[in-house]
């Protein structure tokens, strides 16, 4: 796959990122859990459960009167999924149900036949575009901008190969989560794990009127002044 190519599938994920990532964690997580039924991998319910058990949608935050302020999170936008080693079906599958219940669109750089069972899944709940197979070695996709995470299942060398790839890309950076296939995945799946896929920010809402007299407001409305 050309890097063009690589290019137009990660905008063809893109423009699925948005109604994916309003669809909501609880609807995501349905989809993902009547998908993953049958893989016989406890690490796919096991992160569904976690994820709606800590993730609230929104945290109402404290601030001065008159105005709120809500702590919100959603996905960072495209995900690539990649492995350098065979054999890890338990990480891949915790990568790839963790980038998409959390609101992700993913490029999938795996030939694995889990990806082609989500894809028809996702497919079926009218989502299509939300997982997206590609052919790229790590070079060609470290080197893709609108790449905004990377979730990586190989042994440290090859992620710290990655990781030097990353830090030699052009524009925004970009995050690295990777799953050693050198210790068991029990041990990685961090309190952290879930969130480090997602972006964080507050809505902040003035809820008084201007200066608190509404009068300034009928001012502010007028076209005669």
């Amino acid at each position: 796959m050309t890097h063009s190519n690589l290019i137009e599938a990660s905008q063809r994920a893109l423009s699925a990122w948005e109604r994916w990532n309003q669809h909501g964690i609880a609807a995501r997580a349905e989809i993902l859990r009547q998908a993953t039924q049958t893989l016989q991998q406890p690490v796919a319910p096991w992160l569904i459960k976690q994820a709606l058990d800590v993730m609230t949608p929104s945290i109402e935050l404290p601030g001065p009167t008159g105005e709120s302020n809500t702590l919100i999170w959603e996905g960072r936008g495209v995900v690539a999924v990649c492995a350098q080693t065979k054999g890890a079906d338990d990480a891949l599958i915790a990568q790839l149900v963790t980038a998409l219940l959390t609101g992700n669109v993913v490029l999938a750089a795996v030939d694995h036949p889990v990806v082609q069972h989500l894809q028809a899944a996702l497919t079926a709940a009218d989502f299509a575009d939300v997982l997206v197979a590609v052919e790229a070695p790590l070079e060609a996709l470290a080197a893709c901008e609108p790449i905004s995470l990377y979730a990586f299942c190989g042994e440290p060398r090859d992620t710290l190969a990655l990781n030097r790839n990353l830090a030699q890309r052009d524009g925004c950076l970009a995050q690295l989560v990777a799953l050693s296939t050198d210790e068991p995945l029990a041990h990685q799946l961090t309190e952290d794990f879930l969130w480090r896929f997602v972006t964080e920010a507050t809505i902040t809402i003035n809820t008084t009127a201007v200066g608190g007299n509404a009068s300034l407001l009928e001012l502010g409305g007028r076209e005669d002044i």
